[in-house]
């Protein structure tokens, strides 16, 4: 599933290539792909890395650890 029309398009310029090399590997003609585009609703939009890194966190808080014990810092 997709979220814009935006994204759609840019599979478009690559569907051809991916049909085709997936077809060749999997050794299967009748692979197609389809696209729908899901309308999120009231999702906050992630521009920054530290609201990407939050994001990140809420999903696998091990990730505050890990960035602690490198000495990361995404604010710059």
């Amino acid at each position: 599933m997709l979220g814009s029309q935006l994204e759609v398009s840019f599979l478009e310029k690559f569907d051809t290539e991916v049909v085709q090399y997936l077809r060749n590997e999997l050794q299967n003609d009748h692979i197609v792909i389809r696209t729908e585009i899901a309308e999120i609703k009231d999702e906050k939009k992630l521009y920054t890395s530290t609201d990407i890194f939050d994001y990140m966190v809420k999903q696998n808080p091990d990730l505050k650890d890990l960035k602690d014990r490198l000495g990361l810092d995404f604010d710059y």
